[in-house]
């Protein structure tokens, strides 16, 4: 990735096949992990990868041992730094043909101008087929000018509607607007009410509608039952490239009255999505509100904490991603909407202030049908901690729930 431009939205965002760089699109990989200094690149390969040989193209693993190595030096500037690459090595180990790849880059050491990457590609069973390292010179100031996309200016400045205004949609609101957002909010009782919200931010107060219309990206913040009572066809005239994300648990018995379908094991944003007719996005639910509050980080952070991010649209997944790095969390590609019960109340991943690499080996760790009986201890597992408990006596106790290695 050598001489990438790298805006404040490449800086601290992931990208698709879909967007710069246009080789994603050409040889057909993806992101799939991106901060804190790691970033990991998918790719299928098949025969349009092999070389006259029958295998795939050493250069094609090249490329996605450079790509990740590169956004994993990319996680860690700042908004208005650019990199270039000085080096890049790799040792080819087995031969390749039709697999899912994976280039798993991590910074091994990061000055204050060169830093060290090395990378890993794995096949689907795991095994190591190839090893790269390469060193990345941070560009700064005039050496920076230039390398910016006006595409990626335009993603990054998005219009961005979020209907719920409490713990979580609030404080959404507040810090995308801190990054640089416009934001619409609204709740089901009219734009007044929001009224005095939008003006501590600099939102702007609309009713349900006004927050769909004509956004970018639409954030639903409100609990289960509510998302049953908006008003009917209000994402109909809603592109479909435009993100909906659902923010939601369902916490019946506590909050939320029994809802049949989840009770029988379809996963809570699979519901979601049916009642609207259209895919939908899971994430920002398995973070405390004080944590999405107050523990926000810069990237490269080492204490950056980590969220799941699941979804069946690759494109509309990554912007959520980016949009997750923008107010200071790492985002973790959590699969498809169906597996995003792993990150639903109770599972290993669920409200526990994992970094990277613990949030994954809590959505690998979990087990379906667990989760339920343990959320519905929740109530008798609060009494215990008393009437104020802390936010690391709440941590604890998720910790608890499902202890990881």
């Amino acid at each position: 990735m050598a001489n990438v431009p790298i805006t404040k939205f490449a800086a601290n965002a992931p990208f698709d096949a879909n967007t710069s760089p246009g080789v994603a699109k050409l040889i057909g990989f993806r992101l799939t992990a991106f901060g804190g200094g790691e970033a990991v690149v998918e790719l299928d390969s098949g025969p349009q990868h092999y070389n006259p040989m029958g295998t795939v193209h050493g250069g094609v693993l090249c490329d996605i041992a450079d790509a990740a190595m590169g956004l994993a030096f990319a996680s860690t500037l700042d908004a208005d730094q650019s990199f270039t690459t000085l080096e890049l090595k790799i040792n080819f180990l087995r031969p390749v043909w039709e697999s899912r790849l994976q280039a798993k880059a991590r910074v091994t050491s990061r000055g204050k101008t060169v830093g060290l990457i090395e990378c890993d590609v794995i096949d689907a069973n795991g095994r190591l087929m190839a090893r790269a390292s390469s060193t990345c010179l941070v560009l700064g100031g005039r050496m920076a000018e230039g390398r910016q996309s006006a595409a990626r200016k335009e993603v990054y400045h998005m219009k961005v509607g979020i209907i719920g205004i409490g713990n979580i949609g609030g404080t959404i609101a507040r810090k995308l607007k801190a990054a640089g957002h416009e934001i619409r909010v609204a709740n089901s009782r009219g734009p007044e009410s929001v009224q005095r919200f939008a003006d501590k931010i600099g939102a702007t107060a609309v009713d349900v509608n006004g927050a769909v219309d004509g956004v970018d990206v639409i954030f639903l913040s409100i609990p289960l039952p509510a998302m049953a009572e908006l008003p009917k066809g209000l994402f109909e005239a809603v592109p479909r490239n435009v993100p909906i994300v659902d923010t939601s648990n369902y916490y019946p018995g506590m909050r939320d009255p029994r809802i049949r379908e989840i009770d029988e094991g379809m996963p809570e944003s699979v519901w979601v999505s049916r009642q609207f007719g259209r895919p939908v996005i899971k994430a920002l639910n398995n973070i405390l509100a004080y944590s999405l509050a107050e523990l926000g980080r810069p990237q490269g952070s080492s204490d950056r904490l980590a969220v799941a991010v699941a979804g069946d649209d690759e494109k509309a997944k990554q912007i959520i991603m980016a949009l997750v790095s923008d107010i200071g969390f790492d985002a973790v590609d959590a699969g498809s909407l169906a597996d995003s019960w792993r990150q639903q109340p109770s599972t290993p991943a669920y409200c526990c202030d994992y970094g990277m690499e613990m949030m994954r080996k809590g959505l690998a760790a979990a087990v379906k049908g667990d989760a339920a009986k343990k959320r519905d201890r929740m109530p008798d597992l609060f009494a215990k901690l008393g009437p104020n408990p802390s936010h690391d006596d709440i941590i604890a106790m998720n910790r608890s729930l499902n202890p990881l290695v």
